[in-house]
């Protein structure tokens, strides 16, 4: 009931972005320890339940020492020289593989013989390895795979099938197996976050340390498999632990959520100071996006909080190759800010549902504006008359609908194609929905000194968007240069512009026509605050 399963609690910690944090950190090196404590302590059980005598427990625990003594004094050292010759080779050849496979059979074989279990073994020559981080990508890579995709599997159905349900058939096991819940939860979840809180962890961090450690999952399941084959757990106790484990392992992500209304603290918003957001995939979309912020609010984006998001999608990755591609994903868009003089509020997670992601960011944070990265194409479904953004960071049709759908805030999309902050920018109303548009031209008449080209249709040419075009107009003289067009772009000098910015609903209907929109120039769509319903189906 002491075991934590480590391998689910990194995964729990890399998934919510607290590999960084002091609470996940402190979950992670503990669980360590307790494991390494918990499967040394399972060894002498199974010594002195196979021995049958003290005396012959004794023999096994002495020879089971004698074997560390020689793993860690001898097999230790000569295996970190032999990885260290093998990690500079370009290519690891297979009889270094077979001799490392060897070394785990072996291990396991003289353990099965010293009268403790063969998984004792497996797993000291899994500690004995080499710490060279290159070597253990590669095992990983080599063994992962099929561990996981083939017999982790199998020894959940083989588990699964040992458990048989119907054994708790009276009321007085099913008190029994409530009873080993609760006594699991608060001697795991309860000690080690009264433990935490005593050596001056935050009640906050303690209740998240005691939620992770109450994490018993795969380790919990190996450990019951083992005493039930050696008949020290009746059937009817193993179920009953089964379910005990299961039970742990899933409350611990509802109780983690469960933690941001408990220990809420309260948000004071800095008066006048804006929040921006924007999310990339492909490092250099964020250089793009910066800019795009730039372009909007100028020197007064020193002062604005800027949140850069990264997500990394598919969650099969080692916490060492989620924490590279952490640090490599944002050194353009830092470089990028520090040149600005912007301070960037970091965020980055591994996950598989991106605009799950996108959205509850988006939720937490409630910005000002939601800028995401495109690539340099839309692609239309007539049939439902839905566009989507295709790049490296790809965001779906379903996606941006959802995204639409979901954020309730201003949402932008920047489509590249060949972006020039030094070309032409163009502004395009298509009719007066579009008026909310003249806000953002007025934004980057007073932010900077850019001269603004402002495309209207003619059918608004009497409306309200005609009288605001005519005080910008005059506001910043010999700054805006103003087209009215009988259709979509007609005699307008489109061919100069480096960047148009135009409505999420024009952006649609003109998509229809792809010859006519790929001709276009890098993109800025917007979607108004106000309009989430408007024209979205």
């Amino acid at each position: 009931m002491s075991i934590t399963a480590f391998p689910v609690l990194a995964r729990i910690v890399q998934e919510r972005n607290m590999t960084r944090e002091p609470a996940g950190i402190l979950s992670i090196a503990s669980a360590a320890n307790n494991d390494v404590t918990a499967w040394c302590l399972l060894a002498v059980v199974i010594a002195v339940t196979k021995a049958g005598s003290f005396t012959g427990a004794l023999y096994v625990v002495g020879l089971t020492l004698l074997y560390l003594v020689v793993m860690f004094a001898l097999v230790r050292p000569f295996l970190k020289r032999v990885g260290d010759v093998y990690i500079n080779k370009e290519v690891i050849n297979k009889t270094f593989v077979s001799f490392i496979f060897l070394v785990l059979v072996i291990s396991a074989t003289i353990t099965e013989v010293l009268g403790i279990h063969a998984l004792f073994g497996a797993f000291i020559a899994g500690v004995v390895m080499p710490p060279n981080t290159g070597f253990r990508k590669i095992m990983m890579d080599k063994v992962e795979d099929v561990a996981l995709v083939f017999f982790l599997p199998l020894f959940f159905a083989y588990t699964g099938l040992r458990t048989e349900i119907g054994l708790i058939n009276t009321p007085d096991l099913w008190l029994v197996c409530g009873l080993l819940v609760c006594v699991a939860v608060l001697g795991k979840l309860g000690g080690c976050a009264i433990a935490a809180r005593l050596v001056g962890e935050s009640r906050r961090d303690s209740y998240v340390i005691g939620t992770l450690m109450n994490t018993r999952g795969l380790m919990e399941l190996v450990a019951l498999n083992i005493g039930y084959e050696m008949s020290v757990l009746p059937p009817s106790i193993f179920v009953i632990l089964v379910l005990m484990a299961l039970i742990t392992t899933f409350m611990t992500t509802p109780l983690l959520s469960l933690e941001k209304w408990l220990f809420k603290q309260p948000v004071l918003a800095e008066s006048g100071k804006k929040k921006l957001v924007l999310s990339f995939g492909y490092s250099l979309t964020g250089v793009y996006l910066l800019r795009i912020y730039r372009l909007l609010y100028g020197d007064k984006l020193k002062s604005q909080q800027v949140i850069a998001a990264h997500y990394t999608v598919g969650t099969d990755l080692y916490p060492e190759t989620a924490m590279q591609y952490y640090e490599e994903s944002f050194v353009p868009v830092e470089r990028e800010a520090f040149s600005l003089g912007v301070t960037l509020d970091k965020r980055y997670r591994v996950t598989n549902s991106l605009n799950h992601e996108i959205i509850r960011l988006s939720r937490e944070e409630d910005p000002d504006m939601l800028l995401l990265g495109g690539g340099p194409s839309f692609m239309i479904s007539k049939k439902r008359k839905l566009f989507s953004v295709t790049s490296f960071f790809t965001l779906f049709r379903q996606k941006i609908e959802d995204i639409m759908a979901h954020v309730p805030g201003v949402v932008a999309i920047f489509v590249n194609r060949n972006y020039r902050e030094e070309g032409e920018l163009f502004f395009y109303i298509r009719d007066e929905a579009d008026i909310f548009l003249l806000n953002y031209a007025e934004m980057i008449l007073k932010n900077n000194s850019l001269k603004l080209n402002i495309c209207y249709e003619s059918i608004v040419a009497n409306s309200i968007v005609s009288q605001e075009l005519s005080r910008i107009n005059r506001e910043f003289p010999q700054r805006v240069r103003l087209y009215i067009l009988k259709k979509p772009f007609e005699n307008s000098p489109l061919p100069e512009a480096s960047l148009l910015i135009l409505g999420y609903g024009t952006c649609r209907e003109i998509a229809v026509n792809q010859p006519f929109f790929r001709s276009l120039p890098s993109l800025l769509v917007i979607r108004n605050k106000h309009s989430i319903t408007d024209r979205h189906i």
